[in-house]
């Protein structure tokens, strides 16, 4: 199992040889996803982990997030990696709706 926060060569030494699911899941830009994309990763937008306005603080709706789930691939037996370029915001977001959730 990886710890909760890892550094680049554990991640590249765990898409090499982790037996575990891991989903990685890119929170940054659009263009930048698409020129500096871990290779596998997913693109998830911050705005699909915020409930509409006004108040975006809150969590999305149930159906808004089993709609993104599924969308990337999210099980049970998954390990997620997640990161944004914005300072790990974004990335610390989604750990927290994951959280929320029970993963």
């Amino acid at each position: 199992m990886l710890p909760t926060l890892i550094e680049p060569e554990q991640l590249l030494q765990a898409i090499n040889t982790s037996a575990e699911q891991l989903l990685l899941v890119d929170l940054g830009k659009m263009d930048r996803f698409l020129d500096t994309h871990i290779p596998g990763a997913v693109h998830v937008s911050p705005s699909e982990t915020q409930h509409s306005p006004p108040v975006p603080g809150l969590l999305p709706d149930k159906a808004s997030l089993t709609k993104l789930f599924q969308r990337i691939g999210l099980s049970h037996e998954t390990h997620l990696v997640v990161y944004d370029d914005e300072g790990g915001g974004w990335a610390g977001r989604f750990i927290w709706i994951l959280d929320e959730i029970g993963h």
